[in-house]
């Protein structure tokens, strides 16, 4: 029987003993209490004595970990329907290093995930000495009347469809027992989900999964500050955004006979894997190297994550990024094992996209959680445990915390392979854009915006001044590779490992120029034969220390100010460091941060400034006052001001709230609550527009006078010579 990796510790393979909740409690009554290391037998003790001592902290912790959903009722008026979808076209091609092998039957999977829980309590109690307290203090744990709340907004006896049905799992299981895991994982101070979180937005649009387990790098402003987050978290940031996937079934796809066919699976020898309708008419499965291989069929550069997405092969895939899916079956029309590969192959692409280990397929009444072995192939299924069961929030909980240890030890390793100069395959991603083919250019050109936007490396090939301009200078070296950051790693001195399969964007800047206008294009060879589409950007970049902590403080403001709602800056496309594929010894931190071109200076003498101008300009400094910024280093030369044609055409394309003033540079710019010192910017900023304004009213009141003393002079002419001629 093979044994799940979720019980491994980070420091070493084997898994610490496990201290009962009885045994836990006296620990946790005072600060700085002994923790026994070894499990105590639990103690009994009469109903008079358990009713006489006072909850503690532990107790409503045990109380949540038994908690358990009332039955999922469907509303009355809603349709029962067995149907699931077939494998989509990523499920179908994808790479047969990566497919599905085998299905494993683990059922001590769930004990495995409560030992996961207790083991993290323990090392909280060792740390800590006590729990955090359950009320106050800006806690938000879910005691029994946040679970009530939770469970009659959810409106369990109503359930009408899927996207209800993860509603209510959410809200009731899903968030609480985010919080609790969060909590005990990265020791916060107070009860609440700080850096951990669940999105039920799609991560990429192949293998679309229905919920996602990440870190965050700025928790939720409704909570309480809690200390940043340590340097091996903010690799998980970067390397594994998703740490889990969830995949909702209705309650009636997702019936019992549904999952104990899943379950069944585990019987058979090897997995049923679901490949193209075309099978041997595939082009995609004719390598270079096979006998039968099609004449003058394509050659296929083969991704380890699956087709060559910057060019699809095979005729059967329209579009590898669309959200569409193959057409639902209708009820019963196939079998209940036939449902069950189709979701158990649908979860299996979720993980490998996302390269997770840990999987949850669910249909709120009835859970199994999966388990991905990426050097057999296999994937490890637990037994069906209900919402209804005592426990079912303390495996969940487990299932958190689990998943954020994996990626923690999974991060250890991948930073170890690359300072070893081999990376494993499963870790690298491809490109994955459209065939262009048919597309209008507006469509091409948000496509390249998504794809600047969401890549993580960026290729700068820099534009000459002129023909005869010689190499300009390092780090603007053509063709020099950056890669994305998303956490403070700038004094990393070792090389990085470029991706083999593209998935990058280039720009074009100006050479030996730290701010400049630069343009955009996405690398593929979709481009061949087709009309440049190309986007422009600003590039500012830095490289010497101090200058490049200023400007990655730049970028972090402007992240800040975004989450804030502020409309008034321009849209940043990432922070990026130069990849030092060289092996340079102490190289100086090269960096760059691309920014939307947001239009022309204030400053620039070209631009008329009226009174409505400054109005703006006013209305923007406020916005970014409100959100207790001050910039530190206001100026006309800060002031950006978009086209007016540009505002009329994105209009016209039906893409209004873009607004015509933005402000930039922000590396001076610090936190400040003080009214006084946003007054003081904001009258600095006015001056600073009233004079060029004052200085054009005047020339137009000079110019207003010299036409009417002409005309003055004109009349007195014409009336004497009408004098003159009587």
């Amino acid at each position: 029987m093979p044994r799940s990796l979720v019980k491994r510790r980070d420091d070493d393979r084997s898994f610490t003993p496990i201290v009962t909740f009885n045994a836990l409690k006296g620990a946790g009554a005072s600060p700085g209490a002994a923790v026994p290391s070894q499990p105590v037998a639990p103690t009994t003790t009469d109903n008079t004595s358990q009713a006489s001592r006072p909850r503690t902290d532990l107790d409503h912790l045990e109380e949540f970990f038994r908690y358990c959903l009332p039955p999922l009722v469907p509303h009355k008026t809603h349709k029962p329907s067995t149907s699931t979808r077939a494998p989509a076209p990523f499920d179908q091609h994808l790479d047969e290093r990566l497919q599905l092998k085998r299905v494993v039957y683990l059922p001590s999977l769930t004990t495995d995930l409560e030992e996961v829980v207790d083991d993290a309590l323990k090392c909280y109690l060792e740390k800590h000495g006590a729990l955090p307290p359950v009320s106050g203090g800006g806690s938000l744990f879910p005691d029994h009347k946040a679970r009530h709340r939770a469970l009659v907004r959810s409106r369990f006896h109503r359930i009408t469809c899927e996207p209800s049905l993860q509603s209510t799992y959410e809200g009731t299981i899903l968030n609480p027992c985010s919080i609790v895991a969060s909590t005990l994982e990265l020791h916060l101070p107070h009860w609440c989900n700080g850096h951990l979180e669940y999105f039920s937005s799609p991560e990429t649009n192949e293998a679309i999964g229905d919920g996602f387990l990440k870190l965050v790098e700025e928790q939720s402003p409704l909570e309480q500050p809690v200390p940043p987050l340590s340097g091996e978290y903010s690799y998980i940031m970067s390397d594994f955004p998703v740490l889990a996937v969830l995949e909702f079934k209705s309650l009636y796809s997702g019936s019992d006979a549904v999952f104990q066919a899943v379950v069944a699976h585990a019987e058979l020898d090897e997995f049923p894997w679901v490949t193209c309708s075309r099978e041997d008419l595939c082009l995609y499965k004719c390598r270079q190297s096979s006998t039968n291989r099609v004449p003058d069929a394509p050659i296929v550069e083969w991704a380890p994550m699956g087709f060559d997405a910057e060019e699809p092969v095979c005729k059967s895939i329209q579009s590898p990024r669309t959200h569409t899916t193959p057409p639902r079956s209708g009820p019963h029309s196939h079998s209940n094992m036939k449902h069950a590969t189709w979701m158990i192959q649908q979860v299996w692409a979720e993980l490998v996209v996302n390269d997770a280990t840990l999987a949850c397929l669910t249909s709120g009444t009835r859970s199994i959680v999966m388990e991905r072995c990426r050097a057999e192939g296999t994937l490890s299924i637990s037994e069906i445990f209900h919402s209804k069961d005592v426990g079912h929030a303390k495996v969940m909980t487990g299932f958190f915390i689990a998943s954020l240890r994996d990626a923690r030890q999974r991060a250890a390793q991948l930073r170890f392979a690359r300072r070893n100069l081999a990376e494993p395959v499963t870790w690298r991603r491809p490109s994955a854009l459209d065939p262009w083919g048919g597309k209008s250019s507006k469509e091409v050109q948000g496509t390249i915006l998504h794809e600047a936007f969401t890549r993580n490396w960026l290729v700068m090939n820099p534009m000459p001044h002129n023909r005869g301009a010689k190499e300009p200078c390092y780090p603007f070296v053509a063709n020099s590779p950056y890669f994305r950051i998303s956490s403070s790693i700038l004094s990393r001195a070792e090389p990085v490992i470029a991706p083999k399969f593209g998935p990058f964007f280039r720009i074009h800047p100006h050479p030996r120029i730290s701010t400049s206008k630069a343009t955009i294009r996405v690398m593929g060879r979709q481009f061949t034969g087709l009309p440049t589409f190309s986007k422009s950007v600003y590039a500012k970049s830095a490289g010497e220390k101090r200058a490049s902590e200023r400007l990655w403080h730049e970028s972090r403001i402007y992240s800040y100010l975004e989450r804030e709602n502020v409309i008034h800056i321009p849209r940043v496309f990432g922070f990026f460091r130069h990849a030092n594929l060289e092996g340079i010894t102490d190289p100086l931190p090269f960096v760059t941060l691309v920014l939307e071109h947001a239009g022309t200076s204030v400053a620039d003498n070209k631009l008329v400034i009226t009174a409505e101008l400054i109005e703006e300009c006013r209305e923007a400094l406020r916005q970014i006052h409100d959100a207790n910024i001050c910039h530190g280093s206001i100026s006309l030369h800060r002031i950006l001001v978009r086209d007016p044609q540009f505002l009329q055409r994105t209009l016209a394309d039906g893409e209004a709230g873009l607004p015509r003033v933005s402000v930039v540079g922000f590396g001076s710019a610090y936190w400040s609550n003080n009214d006084e010192q946003k007054k003081s910017e904001l009258l600095e900023l006015v001056q600073a527009l009233q004079e060029p304004y004052k200085k054009r009213r005047l020339e137009e009141d000079s110019v207003e006078d010299k036409r009417h003393q002409l005309e003055t002079i004109l009349r007195d002419a014409s009336a004497e010579g009408d004098e003159h001629a009587t």
